[in-house]
């Protein structure tokens, strides 16, 4: 019975490293593409980076009341 378990247990633990191995080669290719894409939009200048276009904007001024209303 414990050979069995023992058996089952490593079945176990190498499907789930075998699922992280393969979840981490999409992340790759995700990562890739998205490098591709960047690689391939950036400035026709060639000197800035692509990805400043991804930087946030700052939030416009907030209005002020004159003093006294």
């Amino acid at each position: 019975m414990v050979p069995l378990l023992l058996v089952l247990l490593l079945a176990l633990l190498l499907f789930g490293a075998g699922f992280a191995v393969k979840a981490l080669w999409w992340l790759a290719v995700i990562v890739l593409v998205l490098w591709l894409v960047g690689f391939v939009a950036r400035p026709k200048g060639g000197t800035g980076r692509w990805y400043r276009w991804l930087a946030p904007t700052p939030p416009p001024p907030v209005p002020r009341s004159p003093p006294g209303l």
